[in-house]
């Protein structure tokens, strides 16, 4: 079986959701592109306290260390009758590089907007009046708490047999095992052991040095390595929760793999993700050695231009490599 050509990495989606029955069972899912599956892929029933809903719930949040995932995407989660939702949309918030995460932009914990049907109208105030959101970030709220905006058909549960085919795959890998590092211009240093086996893809990050000022939560470090490995083998977004089994992943404590709360996000975001892809590419390249693969650049930049009350924002994804059949793909904005 021959391996799939990476595909190229989209702009940002607008929007992510992941819904699923009571009793855990995926019924649908679209992901945001390299970054999507880390919200609301990580939010599930496991998690406290917003799982604790009744029908006619909405909590929303945007908060990393609670299953959030950007300052700029806003994730709610509904209950209905017999589903649970978690929708995650883009929305424009002003942001900040800072040492502590309260200071980097609008921070919205785990927060109850709508009970038993009822809009907390104190609450919705509160959030579309802070000085970091978008005057659109209103009608984002009203949205996205909405089912009506959602199409609720006959969804049936996804059920895929992916076993045989990761195994064949694995199976048919050159090489096992590869070990790489980037160090990233604040100068921590990502090292990386992947080992691919029977029981699927050991991400082992031991010897990854102390933050310093670029973190990562592991969450999105989970949300990173699915991404890559559907990308690799060429499989659709919407089975990327259905690796999860498939990934085992070890961060060490204290590292800069280990965000926790109070330290900043921005930093890590803006530069580690993309030391983090790169460091995975460069295993798998080390493994994959039958062919070569298109180089991929994983570092966006980031554009912010605030005038008074108003500003605007771009996020220009990097390019990729051209190979053989492969033309690359240029670099734009989202």
């Amino acid at each position: 079986m021959d391996f799939l050509p990476m595909r190229p990495i989209p702009a940002l989606a607008n929007e992510g959701f992941v819904l699923m029955t009571l009793d855990q069972k995926i019924v649908a899912a679209k992901g945001h592109g390299i970054f999507g599956w880390a919200s609301p892929g990580e939010i599930n029933p496991h998690r406290e306290p917003f799982f604790k809903l009744s029908p006619g719930d909405a909590v929303i949040l945007n908060d990393p260390s609670c299953g959030g995932l950007f300052p700029w995407a806003i994730t709610c989660v509904l209950r209905t009758e017999h589903h649970i939702l978690a929708r995650s949309q883009k929305i424009k918030a002003l942001w900040h590089l800072a040492e502590k995460i309260d200071f980097e932009s609008l921070r919205i914990p785990p927060t109850p907007l709508i009970q038993k049907g009822e809009l907390q109208t104190q609450i919705f105030e509160s959030l579309k009046n802070h000085p970091s959101v978008g005057p659109d970030f209103a009608s984002t709220l009203t949205n996205i708490t909405s089912l009506e905006s959602f199409p609720m058909k006959n969804w049936r549960s996804l059920s895929p047999n992916l076993a045989s085919r990761i195994r064949t795959l694995i199976h048919e890998l050159p090489h096992r095992e590869a070990l790489q590092e980037v160090k990233l211009s604040t100068g921590e240093i990502i090292r990386l052991k992947l080992v691919c086996s029977d029981d699927g893809f050991s991400f082992d990050f031991g010897g990854t040095s102390v933050g310093q000022r670029c973190f990562l939560d592991e969450a999105l470090i989970l949300g990173i390595c699915r991404e890559y490995l559907l990308r690799f083998f060429g499989l659709d977004f919407q089975y990327g929760l259905f690796l999860d089994p498939w990934i085992h992943l070890r961060t060490p404590q204290q590292s800069c793999l280990q965000n926790k709360y109070p330290q900043g996000q921005l930093q890590g975001l803006a530069r580690a993700t993309g030391a983090l892809l790169h460091v995975i590419q460069k295993c798998f390249q080390q493994i994959y050695q039958k062919d070569t693969l298109p180089f991929h650049n994983f570092y966006p930049l980031w554009i912010q231009v605030k005038n008074k009350n108003h500003f605007v924002q771009w996020i220009l994804p990097p390019g990729s490599g051209a190979l053989g059949k492969d033309s690359g793909i240029s670099a734009f904005f989202c």
